[in-house]
């Protein structure tokens, strides 16, 4: 299992979006994220519809991969869980 460090939660465009930006060892080459609305279990972001692509970009020192990602149609007052891979 990979995980994922210096992990930044932002607005990005008002209460509808958040966006995402993480790092990983350079075994990693592409991000997403998964969301899940309340609290999820690892079988509810395997059947989520809510997945979102992320940019990459490969950094020499650390030997790291830096990933963002923009997560949309989001719901306002509602809670969600997220996962980044």
């Amino acid at each position: 299992m990979i995980k994922p460090s210096s992990v930044s939660v932002t607005f990005a465009d008002g209460v509808n979006s958040r966006g995402f930006a993480w790092q990983t060892d350079a075994s990693v080459t592409t991000g997403e994220v998964r969301l899940v609305e309340g609290k999820a279990d690892a079988a509810a972001f395997e059947s989520t519809p809510l997945v979102f692509a992320g940019g990459s970009v490969r950094q020499e020192i650390p030997n790291a991969v830096r990933h963002g990602a923009v997560a949309t149609g989001l719901r306002p007052g509602r809670r969600y869980s997220y996962r980044l891979g």
